[in-house]
C-alpha cells in the first residue's frame, strides 16, 4: 500500500501509517511518482479532479477534520473512491477557541495589546468597556458536533441560554433546554453572541450577510468558527463600521491566509485566527490517529469509522 499525506500530521499518526504501509509525505510530494498511490490524507489543499487524474490507484481519501469542502466529493464518488473525516475528534479544540474568540472581542484584548506594544497613554475607561458572557444569549448556527459543545460550555460555564438555528434540529427535535428558529435572522435579533459552525456547502456559502447582520443587537458578537465562505466578509465589514454589532471574530477567511490588507483587520474590534481550531497538542493526535486508522481500514478491505456520507448541518 501506498498512501500521500498533502500536508504535516502529528508524528504518532505518521507512525501508525509507516508501520503499516509506504509513505509519501509533503516533502517528498512535488517530485514523486504518484500513479500508484492508494490512499491519501489531506487537510487544506484542494483535492480536484485534476489531482485525481495524477493517482488513478486511488481507493480512498482521507479528511483530517470534519470538512470536505477543499475535496470534490461528486468526481472522488464517481471514480469510486471512498471518502473518511474525523466528526468526533475536534468538537472540543474549535468550542475551546470559540470562547477565546468571544472572550477576546468582549473585553477588547487585541486593541490593548496594539496600545500597550504602542507605548501609547492608558486608552481611557470608555474605550476599554467590554462585556461579560454570564447569562447572556447564545446563539448558534449549526447544531452538529461542535455546536452542541459550544452549548455546552456557554450553558454550564457561563449561565447562557442556548439558542440553535439547524437544520437537523427541525427534524430529530431539540435537546432541553435549547430554544431553536426557523429563520437566522429571528436567531441574529435574540442573541447576544453568535457562533457559525456550519460545514461550507452550496446550501450554507454566504448563507450570513447584510441582512443577517442588520438584524443583530448593536452589543452583539459573531464569531465564525466554520468555513469563510459562510459568512459575508464585505457585509460583516459594513456592519462592523456601521457599528451595527459590537464586534467579531473570524477562525476562517474567503482567502487564506489572510493578509494584512484583508479591509477586515483595520476593525479594532475585529479579531481573526489562522484556521487553528484543530491546532492543539490532543486534537491532533486524535484525528491523525482517526483518520490514519480509517485510511488504512479501508486499504485492508475493512469497515472504516467514520465513512463520509454526507449530513445536514
Amino acid at each position: 500500500m501506498k498512501i500521500l499525506v498533502c500536508e504535516p500530521i502529528h508524528e504518532q499518526s505518521l507512525a501508525i501509517l509507516r508501520a503499516k504501509a509506504q509513505v509519501v509525505d509533503w516533502n517528498e510530494m512535488p517530485g514523486a511518482d504518484l500513479h500508484d498511490v492508494d490512499g491519501l490524507i489531506v487537510r487544506q489543499i484542494p483535492i480536484t479532479a485534476a489531482m485525481m487524474d495524477r493517482m488513478p490507484s486511488l481507493r480512498v481519501i482521507g479528511s483530517h477534520g470534519v470538512g470536505v469542502d477543499n475535496i470534490d466529493v461528486a468526481e472522488a464518488r464517481r471514480r469510486g473512491i471512498a471518502i473518511v473525516n474525523v466528526p468526533f475528534g475536534t468538537a472540543n479544540c474549535v468550542a475551546e477557541l470559540a470562547f477565546a474568540l468571544m472572550l477576546a472581542v468582549s473585553r477588547q484584548l487585541v486593541p490593548g495589546m496594539d496600545a500597550i506594544r504602542g507605548n501609547c497613554a492608558r486608552r481611557g475607561a470608555p474605550d476599554q468597556r467590554g462585556l461579560e458572557l454570564t447569562g447572556k444569549a447564545l446563539g448558534i448556527v449549526g447544531y452538529g458536533h461542535i455546536g452542541a459543545r459550544i452549548g455546552e460550555i456557554g450553558n454550564r460555564g457561563f449561565g447562557m441560554s442556548i439558542h440553535a438555528y439547524s437544520r437537523s434540529l427541525t427534524v430529530l427535535g431539540a435537546p432541553v433546554g435549547v430554544c431553536t428558529y426557523t429563520s437566522l435572522t429571528e436567531l441574529f435579533a435574540a442573541c447576544d453572541y453568535i457562533c457559525v459552525c456550519v460545514p461550507l456547502t452550496e446550501q450554507t456559502r454566504g448563507m450570513i450577510g447584510a441582512r443577517e447582520l442588520a438584524a443583530c443587537k448593536p452589543t452583539a458578537i459573531l464569531v465564525n468558527c466554520a468555513r469563510g465562505g459562510v459568512v459575508d466578509e464585505a457585509a460583516l465589514l459594513q456592519a462592523l463600521r456601521a457599528g451595527q454589532l459590537f464586534g467579531a471574530a473570524s477562525d476562517v477567511f474567503v482567502s487564506e491566509p489572510p493578509t494584512a490588507d484583508n479591509p477586515l483587520l483595520s476593525c479594532p474590534r475585529f479579531v481573526a485566527s489562522q484556521h487553528i481550531g484543530v491546532n492543539t497538542e490532543e486534537a491532533l493526535m486524535r484525528i491523525g490517529n482517526s483518520v490514519a486508522s480509517d485510511v488504512l481500514a479501508c486499504l485492508q478491505g475493512k469497515e472504516p469509522r467514520y465513512l463520509y456520507v454526507g449530513k445536514e448541518f
